[in-house]
């Protein structure tokens, strides 16, 4: 198992890809996703999303600052950060 600093190290890099196919390989079946505008609760809601985003401001480069872990266990993080 990776760490959750590690995981969402990799979570940022697959979505600077603008390919879904990496970022999917690591979302948990079931996951929700909340955009600014629309909490998504299926892959395809979620999928439809990036590439939205991504058609909206092409070649963008994704940063996730002042991150603060609010939560971890065994089974779980949770983090607050700006997304840039």
């Amino acid at each position: 198992m990776i760490s959750y600093e590690k995981a969402l190290d990799d979570y940022i890099s697959a979505t600077n890809t603008h390919d879904f196919n990496n970022v999917e390989r690591l979302l948990a079946d079931g996951g929700i996703y909340w955009f600014s505008d629309k909490t998504c609760v299926t892959k395809e809601e979620i999928k439809d999303c990036f590439e939205n985003a991504w058609d909206t401001i092409r070649d963008e480069i994704y940063r996730a600052t002042d991150v603060q872990w609010v939560s971890v266990d065994g089974h779980s993080a949770v983090c607050l950060y700006t997304y840039r």
